[in-house]
């Protein structure tokens, strides 16, 4: 079976580079740095440095480094980025051991996709699934913002071993958490309703939610959650062919169809099929909560960084008493009454920071899309340009 390199550019591109310089007898495909350059992509000045370094720990690149650049980009050069393009704008950013390839599978876990324009052009651009759910997230937020309802930020919070308080996440190592804590936060009132708790799960979480947070909420209020699994119990999964009869009959109900008892389960599964979403996510505290005339935003991966929690971990961590083998309680005292009395202050400055951060990622995906229309309309009558995957450098580097 023969390998379509097409589907593998990095890997093309690197090859016709030997190629290129076998058949021209180059000199410098003998030299041990340019061959290296060659081979891998790296530039020539990168690989020298390469040469003496010894790599303990694996640097993370932040995914909104990537975001601006890209963005930055396409309004310096009314054009949307190549791999090639994205690759040399972060040469002087990225750990020097990061070649293309593993740049592109960087682009990928950060969700980022390439569309083919023309047969010789591919684009780099963000999965429009997670463009559009930061859309949605940014505009329920600021809007209620805007009109003064109340926000709360739900935040789960753990002290690891070296005492540094944290934001939970669902890549936690387990046995790095000391203690764990769960809490609202919000504008008006600061960090509320801290409570320490076993575990972060899905009956510790709604527990919390509906015996915690609703009961205090009196007027129609935004609650954001993070997209954790644990937070997205539903009621039901979609029926389909192989559920059961009263399952699908469950899901009808929950939706509110009408139905015949007499019905067959295929006459059921058109009912389900033509007047309910099976692809729309029915989370049960999504439901619970508007009952009571809220509203639950989930908050998009992307924009983690982007919530009062991280400001108020790393406040309390600088303050934090020493862990020592017994102090497990102390560490809850102090964290369970220091949380809540941040000053009005702090936390008014923090939600006015993330809400300009926020109208600012708004602006900024508005003006893409008038470029990524303005750039569909222009590029077929642009000259063609292959995208070389590799970076430009030069042999006198």
């Amino acid at each position: 079976m023969e390998l379509d390199l097409k589907q593998f550019p990095e890997t093309l591109r690197l090859l016709q580079n030997v190629v290129h310089a076998v058949k021209n007898k180059e000199d410098l495909i003998y030299k041990g740095v340019y061959r290296a350059s060659i081979l891998t992509g790296i530039p020539v000045n990168s690989l020298q440095l390469i040469k003496t370094l010894t790599v303990t720990k694996l640097i993370e690149v932040d995914r909104s480094l990537i975001y601006n650049t890209h963005i930055n980009f396409c309004k310096s050069n009314d054009n949307f980025p190549t791999t090639e393009d994205l690759y040399t704008e972060f040469q002087n950013r990225l750990p020097i051991y990061i070649d293309v390839g593993s740049f592109r599978k960087m682009l990928i876990q950060m969700d980022y996709v390439w569309k083919k324009i023309r047969e010789d052009l591919l684009i780099v651009i963000e999965r429009p699934q997670v463009t559009y759910e930061r859309y949605h997230y940014l505009t329920n937020v600021t809007d209620a913002n805007n009109t003064n309802s109340p926000i709360y930020f739900v935040t789960e919070y753990y002290i690891d071993k070296n005492g540094k308080m944290n934001v939970y996440s669902d890549d936690t190592e387990t046995a790095n958490m000391v203690v764990k804590f769960i809490c609202a936060i919000t504008v008006l009132y600061g960090p509320k309703f801290v409570e320490k708790i076993d575990d972060f799960n899905e009956r510790t979480f709604e527990n919390w939610m509906v015996s915690n947070l609703l009961p205090s909420i009196l007027i129609p209020a935004v609650i954001v959650v993070s997209d954790r699994a644990h937070h997205n119990k539903k009621y039901t999964e979609p029926p389909t062919l192989n559920s059961l009869r009263i399952e699908i009959i469950d899901w009808l109900e929950k939706h509110d169809v009408p139905y015949h008892i007499d019905m067959s389960k295929y006459e059921l599964m058109c009912l389900v099929k033509q007047y309910t979403d099976t692809k729309a996510n029915v989370y049960k505290i999504d439901n619970l909560f508007k009952a009571y005339g809220h509203k639950i935003l989930r908050l998009p991966k992307h924009l983690e960084l982007l919530t009062p929690a991280f400001y108020l971990a790393e406040m309390l961590s600088t303050s934090m008493p020493k862990l020592k083998e017994d102090s497990n309680m102390h560490l809850v005292k102090y964290v369970t009454s220091t949380l809540p009395i941040v000053e009005k202050a702090k936390i008014n400055d923090i939600f006015n920071f993330i809400f300009k951060e926020y109208k600012k990622i708004m602006d900024q995906d508005k003006e893409l899309d008038k470029y990524w229309d303005l750039y569909m309309t222009n590029s077929l009558t642009k000259p063609a340009y292959v995208d070389t995957v590799l970076p430009i450098f030069s042999a006198e580097e």
